[in-house]
């Protein structure tokens, strides 16, 4: 899996394996997305107000659920197989996406370390909220993500990309990043030089 801008995305979780998913949320206790940005100096430590904070920019709400086992067990077969990955990240996102809700363009690799992003289409009934991805800088040319119950898109963490506003309904996704030490057999976290921009 050496190949940088790569887009592939199939068809892997069943509309129950998909449930299951949404079934284990808590979606009344779920909060506001925030969004990150760049540290340009990795030796000093910033304030987290500063670095994280809600924006109008990201609009959705999200939960992390940490080395879920359920997830784990449901997942990794089916990514090794596909995907030629691993192990999972340590924590993966549960989104939901309301009407109005959207996320403008962006990329996912502030910081260097994360190599692909995965996203997993939880359910279809919602209008609006078309997930596009930039294969070029000049934003000619994208790919969109299969609305499909159960479609995995891998991508590049380095593409720009974004979901628009949801119109009517609720979309749910799961979202994780992976780094270098997830695409290496009985890889760990500190088997790999993580590189500091």
């Amino acid at each position: 899996m050496s190949t940088r801008k790569m887009v592939k995305q199939e068809v892997l979780l069943t509309k129950q394996e998909c449930q299951s998913i949404i079934d284990m949320i808590d979606l009344d206790n779920m909060g506001k997305s925030i969004v990150a940005y760049f540290n340009p100096n990795p030796n000093k430590v910033l304030d987290t107000d500063k670095t994280k904070k809600i924006s109008e920019y990201r609009t959705s709400d999200e939960v992390k659920l940490f080395n879920n086992e359920y997830i784990n067990n449901l997942l990794l077969p089916k990514f090794q197989k596909l995907f030629e990955i691993y192990s999972l990240p340590i924590s993966v996102s549960f989104l939901r996406y309301q009407t109005g809700h959207e996320f403008k363009i962006h990329t996912d690799n502030l910081e260097g370390n994360r190599v692909y992003t995965l996203s997993i289409q939880l359910n279809e009934e919602y209008e609006g909220g078309n997930f596009y991805i930039y294969k070029d800088k000049q934003r000619k040319e994208k790919v969109q993500f299969n609305k499909t119950q159960g479609n995995v898109l891998l991508f590049d963490s380095n593409m720009e990309h974004l979901v628009e506003k949801i119109t009517a309904g609720t979309r749910y996704a799961m979202v994780m990043w992976f780094e270098r030490w997830n695409l290496k057999k009985g890889g760990r976290k500190d088997d790999v030089e993580i590189k500091l921009i």
